[in-house]
């Protein structure tokens, strides 16, 4: 009786999980051991170490200032990716305190703005822009590097606090 029980939790979990995982392809998100407001530091530093010019947007979001997609981001790239449907493009980064953990929860997620877009950088790009997906191979690379280079700092830091106690 105990393999039959065993099995149809299984079977009752696997579709759970596929329900909170649906449509993450998307955007890249971590937890950290800091802080949100250390997590932001970390953001705005490693974004401007790595030649992004920052936007200030909410509380605890940041968005950089469009970059020129290059040629290499459209090398493994079909007419159906994002990187083929504008000419620039940007990073939205979130930071919100982690819900079941000591730390925070960051997103990092990349956006294309259309060609139809006007050139000035406001309100109009950013609701217009479109998602770079997973499937957009080589510019969703430069995505997860961004994730990356903020994940590997906070880890750096670790999870103690800037008078170097640690969080209770």
């Amino acid at each position: 009786m105990r393999p039959a029980a065993a099995s149809l939790a299984l079977a009752l979990l696997l579709p759970s999980c596929a329900l909170f995982n649906r449509g993450r392809n998307d955007l890249t998100e971590t937890t950290l051991p800091t802080t949100a407001a250390t997590s932001m530091d970390v953001v705005r530093t490693q974004l401007q170490h790595h030649g992004f010019t920052l936007r200030e947007g909410a509380e605890f979001v940041v968005m950089t200032e469009p970059k020129a997609i290059q040629p290499y981001h459209r090398d493994k790239a079909d007419t159906s990716d994002a990187s083929m449907k504008g000419d620039r493009w940007f990073l939205r980064v979130e930071v919100e305190p982690a819900t079941f953990t000591a730390g925070s929860r960051v997103r990092v997620q990349g956006f294309v703005i259309p060609r139809n877009v006007p050139s000035a950088t406001g309100g109009a790009a950013q609701t217009q822009a479109i998602l770079v997906p997973a499937s957009d191979e080589a510019l969703y690379a430069d995505v997860r590097a961004a994730a990356r280079w903020i994940s590997d700092e906070a880890n750096r830091r670790g999870p103690r606090q800037s008078g170097g106690e640690r969080p209770n």
